[in-house]
């Protein structure tokens, strides 16, 4: 189980993927890059929490996008066996 994010930390996760989620990627390291380019955060804590979030976030939409796949390709065959 993961630590649970505050509040402002979700919060401003949310508006930085908003802003420019191409920007960010499944890469911790690169994501807070990206932040310090985006924002000036100045506690370094603060800072992996939110590449944290927005490294989680970004995995989740992956996993989501790959199971909504899969249950297309299950339901195209069934389809297709029943003609």
């Amino acid at each position: 189980m993961g630590r649970i994010k505050s509040t402002p930390v979700k919060k401003l996760g949310n508006e930085l993927i908003k802003e420019s989620k191409d920007k960010f990627s499944l890469d911790f390291t690169k994501n807070k890059s990206a932040i310090r380019e985006a924002r000036e955060i100045k506690s370094k804590k603060t800072l992996n929490l939110v590449a944290g979030y927005i490294t989680n976030e970004i995995k989740k939409g992956q996993k989501n996008e790959q199971r909504l796949t899969r249950r297309a390709d299950i339901r195209a065959r069934r389809y297709n066996s029943d003609s």
